[in-house]
């Protein structure tokens, strides 16, 4: 009597099994296509990575090549950002020292209509 229990939970906990790891299996895969075609075949890598010919068979770029032209092109994007930050700065300089002299300019010639009004 105990084995057949036995083999009932062994069984049931089988088939649960079977059944969660196909919904995962399921889940994981992909929806949409996400190779690059290029030459006739479909390659898995970024879609901005450039391809070679070498002795006549076309393959993707080493990846050492392909990161340093990334992070050349990021750093080039950082430094654009950095002068017109650096250009924005500037401005508010200017803009802060404009109001400033505005502001004691407005001062005297606020003292100055209130000492004639006296």
């Amino acid at each position: 009597m105990l084995s057949r229990n036995w083999c009932a939970i062994v069984g049931a906990g089988v088939m649960l099994l079977g059944i969660s790891s196909g919904s995962l299996a399921v889940a994981d895969t992909p929806q949409k296509d996400s190779s690059v075609k290029r030459y006739g075949v479909a390659w898995n890598v970024a879609e901005d990575r450039k391809f070679e010919n070498i002795n006549g068979i076309y393959q993707p770029e080493d990846i050492d090549k392909y990161m340093k032209r990334y992070f050349e092109q990021l750093f080039a994007k950082v430094s654009e950002l950095s002068m017109k930050m650096d250009s924005l700065s500037a401005q508010v300089t200017q803009l802060d020292a404009g109001i400033k002299a505005l502001a004691k300019k407005t001062e005297t010639s606020v003292g100055v209509q209130q000492m004639k009004r006296i």
